[in-house]
């Protein structure tokens, strides 16, 4: 279990991450979970982190889906 400070700086760590996506909304790599392929699903990685997305361009917003701990089983990732 991590110490409060620990967390904080994970947390921190995982909320600044999909700034990026303002101006660079595709760079992240395509989800290849069975349940999502197809659907324009992307995701980035923050240390252990999976930080899964949408972008919706005709909108100009992106939704952040889920935020997966990538030391789990893959098959709890739910989209």
């Amino acid at each position: 279990m991590a110490s409060p400070k620990v967390a904080r700086s994970i947390m921190e760590k995982i909320i600044n991450r999909p700034r990026l996506l303002t101006k660079h909304p595709e760079m992240g790599q395509i989800e290849d979970n069975p349940e999502v392929v197809g659907r324009g699903v992307q995701y980035l990685v923050e240390g252990n982190y999976k930080i899964v997305y949408k972008v919706y361009k005709e909108d100009r917003a992106i939704l952040i889906a889920a935020v997966f701990d990538t030391r789990q089983n893959p098959t709890k990732l739910k989209v």
